[in-house]
């Protein structure tokens, strides 16, 4: 997160020459580095034909425009603010007083989110759905958080049926549970076939672990 300089007297046409500058759609705003609110360039554009509807004062534009955000519950505002990363590497990022005080990457909006209860997922999805083994991830209590479509071809119970919520060890009996160092290379049998599982404990602010299930022999 790169921060940056400042300017007085901002008005509405400062901040749509953000959205000039920069290939983008929202711009996340500020506070003490967290966001708490997002401006969307159609908003804006929307009544800007004028004059004085450019010279409109910083304050004026958020009370009128700026979309509040709590990070703790907003997922589609996250959703938003990660299709500007299309085009670009980094988004600005304003104050309330329509400064700019950041460049962030995609890394550090995902990390501003790190605690919503559905960015793990999120990322999960980009990492795992296209894996070829199956993977489970578990909560820090054992229970199922996510598992990608490779696990349904193995696992009975996981055909067609929502096993989010479950213990692990209700799906896969003979499974290795979670402990602070990882398990590589674990042999295990699901439905009668043989598979070798590896474990590995989660960190850098998640809890839980990450489970990749593959052929015997493999």
């Amino acid at each position: 997160m790169r921060e940056s300089g400042k300017k007085e007297n901002i008005t509405k046409s400062d901040i749509l020459g953000f959205f000039y500058r920069y290939p983008i759609k929202a711009i996340p705003v500020m506070e003490k580095k967290k966001i708490v609110g997002i401006l969307l360039k159609d908003t804006l554009t929307a009544r800007s034909s004028t004059i004085s509807e450019l010279n409109v004062p910083m304050k004026k534009v958020i009370s009128e425009h700026l979309i509040p955000v709590d990070t703790q519950k907003d997922y589609h505002a996250l959703q938003n603010l990660l299709q500007n990363f299309k085009k670009v590497e980094t988004i600005p990022a304003l104050d309330q007083q329509g400064k700019l005080v950041a460049n962030l990457s995609k890394s550090d909006l995902i990390c501003i989110w790190e605690d919503h209860p559905r960015m793990y997922e999120l990322e999960w999805k980009k990492l795992f759905d296209g894996c070829p083994y199956p993977v489970i991830i578990i909560d820090e209590k054992g229970y199922i958080e996510y598992t990608n479509s490779a696990f349904s071809k193995i696992v009975i119970i996981g055909r067609g049926r929502k096993i989010q919520g479950k213990a692990i060890t209700d799906v896969i009996a003979n499974i290795p549970l979670m402990q602070d160092s990882p398990v590589i290379g674990q042999p295990m049998v699901i439905d009668g076939e043989d598979f070798i599982c590896d474990m590995i404990p989660m960190s850098h602010g998640a809890s839980g672990a990450v489970y990749l299930i593959r052929t015997s022999g493999v």
